[in-house]
This record gives structure tokens, C-alpha cells and sequence, in this order.
């Protein structure tokens, strides 16, 4: 016979799951055999407790009726979120650009700003548990392969390549739209307060170190490793833009590396590479040198600095990749490449015909 639920069983409940909560915390800290110890296990403490009053404080700022249960479970999320801020502060240096292919309505200038409006605050922490974040990203990430949904995320990667042709895909599928390249410089973002960003890979490590990884599909997890996504919780802040090109630019560039027809149609940069094989023709070292900084100052425009990173990255996938062929080796053609960025200076390169 099933004992009557009761409001003391209930209070009974929480007090333990608070108290298994409190052993979690001590579980992480080392067992205390000397002074630094100490203090090492009484900074957990202080941590914890920090929480609680951080999250009650929240509460009560909002105005909000929580019950005792949720109010743990509030202090449960804080610091496994806490724990997972810290995990992916330890992962290797971010990218100087991050990049979208974006579309919009034509008659309005393109703002970053994604389905939902979701600030990224401790309300957020508080309220969405790790595992319910990471359902949905899995979401957002699956938006390309079903129905698309509404999410708070919106996509950015570094691979130049990879975006520019994510933005010919959806130039095709435009319908009224405008589709362009935004590039975004990562460190303006990361000073803007508002714009927090997420590499895609230091969740799924996160994930995995906690045995979680199961919580996205592996073909979902593939996608995200094979164009190294990051997504933005809630509007992209416009302080971290630095370029808009519009696809047409791109596409009818005089530099013609894009208008080779199959790197529109290639549904993927995979079956491109198979086809741009059937289009290469030899072309002499001088005209791929022009054409390749043409093609870097047409993303670049008036931002004279981003040239040469931009031609970095451009230069990246080889020059194979872009249906150049040379009987000078690739290593010659990149230097030779690099040398006409160098030696002509930015006011010879302003020169060029774009």
C-alpha cells in the first residue's frame, strides 16, 4: 500500500535532495588533509552557498511564485551550468572571424537575431537545465535536415569556404529574399557583454566527459565537427559586424571564382570537390594571383585590414579547391599569392579592378 504523500514527506524530500546537492559539491573537492585543502573544500562551500542566494535573489527581483522543489532545482542548474562555463573556458584560442550565410527580407537591412528571443541570463540558468540547452541545440542543429522549428541559436562558423557556400545554397532557395555573407570579429563580440557564444565541439566534449553525448544524434554531431559551428544564445550584437557582402557580389565578382555552376548546385562542398575536378583548366600564375586578391578584396571592401586574413583563409582549402591549376606547385602559387598581397601595399591593391 502506497504511503499518503504529505506536506512534511515533501519537505522531508527536498531537504535530502539539498543535501545530496551539497555532497555533489563536496564529492569535487579534494579530501582535506592539509590547510590548502581546506580552504580549497570552504571555496566549494562558498560557491554553493553564493548560488543559492543568487538564485533566490533572482526569484524575488522577477516577482516569481516558486515553490521550494523548483527553487532546488533552480541551485542544481546554476552550478552545473557553472561547471560547464568553466569546463569550455579551458579550450584552445577562438577564431579572429566567425561567419554566417544569412538571409533576408529585401527591402530591410540583415539583423542577426534568432527565432526566439532568449536572453542568455540567470533566469535562463536557472530555468533551462543543462540536458534541456542541449535538446535544443540538437534541434537547431537538425533545422537543415526536417521541418524548420524556432530555436534561440543562431549558426556562425570560421571555415570561409564552408559559409560561402552555405550562402549560394540559400541564395538558391531565396525566393524574395536577400542572401549575403556576414562576417563578424570575434574579440568585438566577445567585449560585447550581451553576446554569448558557443563553440558546438567544447558542448559535445563537455558532453561526452560527462556521459551525455547521447543527448545529439551522431549524424548531427558530424555536421556540427565537419563546419566547426558556433552558435550565439539570442541576437547577435551588430558592434561585432565588420562586413556584409551580398551574394551577388560574390557570384558575379570579375576575380569568376564562384561562377563555375557547380558551386551553386553542389548540394555539399564534398560533391563539389568531385566536380570542380571536370572544370579545372590550367591557368598562368599571374592571373590566379590577380584573381585570387580580387576575390579577397571584394570580401574585404572598404575594411583594407581584413585583406590579408581574408586571403589567408581563402587560401586554406588550397588553391585546388577553387578550380585553379598550375604547372608551378601549389606551395609556389600560395607565396606567389602572398607576395602580391605584400609587396604591392594596400594603396597599389586599392588599384586592382573589382
Amino acid at each position: 500500500m502506497a504511503v499518503p504523500r504529505t506536506v512534511f514527506r515533501d519537505r522531508l524530500s527536498i531537504s535530502n535532495e539539498l543535501y545530496r546537492l551539497v555532497q555533489d559539491q563536496l564529492s569535487e573537492a579534494p579530501r582535506t588533509n592539509t590547510l590548502n585543502d581546506l580552504k580549497t573544500t570552504i571555496e566549494t562551500l562558498s560557491t554553493f552557498t553564493g548560488a543559492c542566494e543568487s538564485v533566490l535573489t533572482d526569484i524575488s527581483s522577477r516577482g516569481q511564485e516558486t515553490d521550494l522543489r523548483t527553487a532546488v532545482e533552480g541551485i542544481r542548474n546554476v552550478l552545473t551550468w557553472a561547471k560547464f562555463l568553466d569546463t569550455i573556458r579551458t579550450t584552445p584560442s577562438d577564431p579572429n572571424f566567425l561567419f554566417r550565410a544569412h538571409k533576408h527580407a529585401a527591402t530591410s537591412q540583415p539583423t542577426f537575431v534568432p527565432d526566439l528571443d532568449v536572453p542568455f541570463d540567470l533566469g535562463f540558468r536557472r530555468t533551462h537545465s543543462i540536458d534541456k540547452f542541449v535538446e535544443d541545440l540538437a534541434e537547431h542543429l537538425g533545422k537543415t535536415r526536417k521541418a524548420k522549428s524556432e530555436t534561440y541559436f543562431v549558426s556562425m562558423s570560421p571555415i570561409l569556404e564552408w559559409t560561402i557556400h552555405t550562402a549560394g545554397q540559400k541564395w538558391i532557395h531565396r525566393g524574395q529574399d536577400e542572401v549575403g555573407l556576414a562576417i563578424f570579429d570575434v574579440k568585438k563580440l566577445q567585449q560585447n557583454s550581451g553576446t554569448i557564444i558557443f563553440r558546438v565541439s567544447d558542448v559535445l566534449k563537455f558532453l561526452a566527459g560527462e556521459g551525455k553525448d547521447s543527448l545529439i544524434e551522431q549524424g548531427l554531431q558530424q555536421w556540427a565537427r565537419n563546419c566547426d559551428e558556433y552558435v550565439s544564445v539570442g541576437k547577435i550584437s551588430d558592434d561585432g559586424l565588420v562586413r556584409w557582402v551580398a551574394w551577388d557580389k560574390l557570384y558575379l565578382s570579375p576575380a569568376n571564382i564562384l561562377s563555375k555552376r557547380c558551386f551553386v548546385r553542389a548540394r555539399t562542398l564534398g560533391v563539389y570537390r568531385k566536380w570542380i575536378q571536370e572544370y579545372q583548366q590550367p591557368i598562368e600564375l599571374e592571373d590566379i594571383c590577380q584573381r585570387m586578391v580580387e576575390f579577397g578584396k571584394v570580401l574585404a571592401g572598404p575594411q583594407e585590414d581584413l585583406l590579408s586574413p581574408l586571403i589567408e583563409l581563402l587560401l586554406k582549402p588550397g588553391i585546388l579547391f577553387w578550380g585553379f591549376i598550375n604547372e608551378s606547385s601549389e606551395e609556389v602559387v600560395i607565396a606567389s599569392i602572398r607576395a602580391l598581397v605584400d609587396e604591392t601595399g594596400l594603396e597599389s591593391l586599392s588599384g586592382l579592378t573589382i
